[in-house]
């Protein structure tokens, strides 16, 4: 784990920028309630843009369906991961929040999947960005200003336009 942390700190301080992700399995057989806890707390430290986490599951064939029994009740696996899922959840909310009022280059992919009007792309951290603008947009690399972080993308605006209020 210290290790770990000093890795995370010497990218941070290499590339303030970046975005880090992580996979995390719950419930994984033998996984204490202090194993688990110490995922909570590294969540905390690490804050991880963003995470994919699944409860553990046996996979026919695998050395861990042969060695390790599935020994963790489903509901235990569940509670873990409402946990980690949540605490992402205000860490991820934290994180966009943080991009309020910045300025972002934005690779524009395409038309956004809410209003076909807006459009939609992504800054180098991978998040995604709605603003009103045309089709003849789509490949460009734009700065935009961001103007609100929602739960799953953010809605920013191009410096040349004013801010219409609509949602993407």
């Amino acid at each position: 784990r210290a290790e770990y942390l000093e890795l995370v700190a010497a990218l941070r301080v290499a590339r303030p920028d970046i975005a880090l992700s992580t996979d995390i399995i719950v419930g994984f057989p033998e996984e204490t309630e202090e194993e688990h806890q110490a995922t909570l707390s590294l969540l905390e430290e690490v804050r991880y843009d963003f995470i994919y986490s699944f409860n553990y599951n046996e996979r026919p064939y695998t050395p861990a369906s042969r060695n390790l029994p599935d020994a963790i009740p489903k509901d235990v696996k569940s509670r873990r991961l409402q946990e980690i899922q949540g605490l992402q959840k205000k860490i991820t909310a934290e994180i966009m929040q943080g991009w309020e009022g910045q300025t972002a280059q934005v690779l524009v992919e395409g038309p956004s999947r809410r209003d076909p009007s807006w459009m939609s792309g992504r800054i180098s951290q991978n998040w995604i960005v709605n603003f009103e603008g045309g089709e003849r947009l789509i490949g460009e690399v734009l700065d935009v200003k961001i103007e609100r972080a929602l739960s799953n993308s953010m809605q920013g605006v191009l410096p040349t336009r004013e801010s219409s209020g609509a949602g993407a």
